[in-house]
Order: C-alpha cells, then structure tokens, then sequence
C-alpha cells in the first residue's frame, strides 16, 4: 500500500482541503476534509471516497457542517445503477464519474481513469455534488488536454458545459454562482502532477508547498 497526504490551499477564500490517499492492488481510498468559509459561516466537509485500480468510482460518503446545518450523503454506483441514500437515480445512468463541488481532489477520476494525448476532448457527464445542500445532479463537464514541456506535468481545459440538469436549483443554488456551478459556462486552466491530482486550479486552489 502506500499513502500520500495532499493539502490544498483556497486562494480565493479562508479555508483548505485536505486529503490523505491510499492506493493498493485492491483500489483506492480518500479520505477527505474541507474546512472554509461558505456563504459567510464555516462549511466543514468530510468525505471518504473509494474507487477501484484506475479511479473507477465505486462509492462516496459526505458528512457535512455548515452553520447550524448538519448533512450527511451516501453515493454509489454498481452494475445495477446509482444510487444516493439507497434509492435508485436512473437520472444519473451516463454518468461514470463524480465531481464534489468545493475540492479539486474529485477532477483525478476522469484524469487517470483515461489515457490522453495532447489537444484531445472528451466530454462526461459527471454525478456533481453541490455544496452546501448535496443535492446530486447530472451535469455535463469536458476536459481537454494540453502540452506540456515538463513531462512530470500534465495540464487540462476544464468545463462547465450549458446544458446542464438545474433540476433542484432554486434560490439556495444561487447564492453559490460566484463559486462555479452546474451549466454556468465556468472553466479552468488545471495544472496536475504525474499522479493525476491537481498542483493548480486557478482562481481557487493551489496545492500546499508549491512557492509559486
């Protein structure tokens, strides 16, 4: 087995997320914590995440505080569909991947659990986790891959396609449209390791340690 713990940095906003990753022959696990403001009051995100060899997604766990609001979410996908809290959400059938707003850990899933090459595009539709109500939806992303001249560094187009579900948004969804959300058109620039997780996401992350 081995283990690696991995810290981001907010740049945009108190707070950081912390992720330590355990990888062997039987898959791989995340355990996760984000600590931020959200809306003025602090947000703090547990998660665990399990996935199989190359990041296939298998299941995640969510417990969440913000403010007075206490949550908690249970996500898994097997051969039969997805599920969320035990029932069943044939909403979510294409999609293969996750994507938790509020930490850069979940972009590694489509990242690693594919081969790519320079300028190719593919477009997911992801089982996105809002923050702070985890609501789930389908919302379509793409990621392109770029050049690189370091080849321990990978860089990736990362998007927010139109045309996303907004089943489930109302006036709470609204308040986080100064932070990226489902069908907001939003991209980024990623920088990511050799490892598949991300060193930068401007404007929000950086991975703790980088000096520049």
């Amino acid at each position: 087995m081995t283990q690696q713990l991995i810290a981001w940095e907010w740049l945009e906003r108190p707070g950081l997320d912390v992720a330590n990753v355990e990888r062997d022959e039987q898959g791989v696990r995340v355990q996760g914590r984000v600590v931020a403001e959200w809306e003025g009051v602090p947000l703090d995100l547990a998660y665990t995440l399990h996935c199989e060899p190359q990041w296939q997604f298998q299941q995640v766990e969510l417990k969440l505080a913000h403010g007075a609001v206490r949550r908690e979410l249970r996500l898994r996908k097997h051969s039969e569909g997805w599920e969320v809290d035990g029932a069943a959400r044939p909403d979510l059938a294409e999609a293969l991947d996750i994507d938790i707003m509020g930490t850069p850990l979940t972009n590694t899933l489509p990242i690693q659990r594919l081969s790519w090459t320079p300028g190719q595009s593919r477009d997911f539709v992801m089982a996105y986790i809002r923050l702070p109500d985890l609501q789930v939806q389908p919302v379509r992303q793409r990621y392109t891959a770029g050049a690189s001249d370091d080849p321990k560094l990978r860089t990736f187009r990362y998007q927010m396609l139109a045309g996303s579900s907004a089943q489930g948004q109302g006036q709470e969804a609204a308040s986080t449209e100064r932070y990226h959300s489902a069908g907001s058109g939003f991209s980024a620039e990623l920088l990511v390791g050799s490892d598949g997780l991300v060193l930068r996401y401007p404007p929000y992350w950086r991975r703790a340690g980088l000096t520049a």
